[in-house]
């Protein structure tokens, strides 16, 4: 049972950071988006209930087994860089575009545009494809 795991130590069998900025950000296709009226872009996505949860929610008839949507709205650089993942460019790639359009630093865009790709990642929106080099 892995309830209390280890973290690893830093270049202990994860990614390098090239690596990491090499892998492709993919769109999840349950994902709906829309512009509102100001401008912003929305994003609408199912959640499932984790089935240890899941069983009490059916218990007190708070759940009906559905995966229900979350909605997030992203402002100008979130939908910036939502649009340029077009499951073609690398992360690194994205974080080049975005530094180029809003005058960043290409180590500050990396790390805006990585962390919001890892949120992102986090709540299945995007998957992440591994470049063809460490496909192997």
């Amino acid at each position: 049972m892995g309830f209390f795991r280890k973290k690893r130590a830093a270049g202990e069998g994860g990614l390098s950071r090239e690596e990491a900025l090499s892998f492709v950000p993919v769109k999840n296709a349950a994902v709906r988006q829309e512009t509102t009226e100001t401008g912003k872009v929305r994003l609408t996505y199912p959640v499932t209930v984790r089935p240890a949860f899941s069983g009490m929610l059916r218990q007190f008839g708070v759940w009906d087994g559905k995966p229900s949507d979350k909605t997030i709205e992203l402002d100008e650089l979130g939908a910036a860089t939502w649009d340029l993942a077009d499951g073609v460019r690398s992360v690194r790639q994205v974080s080049e575009i975005f530094a180029g359009r809003y005058g960043l630093g290409a180590r500050e865009a990396e790390i805006s545009v990585a962390s919001f790709f890892r949120e992102l990642g986090r709540r299945g929106l995007v998957g992440f494809q591994a470049p063809e080099t460490l496909r192997g």
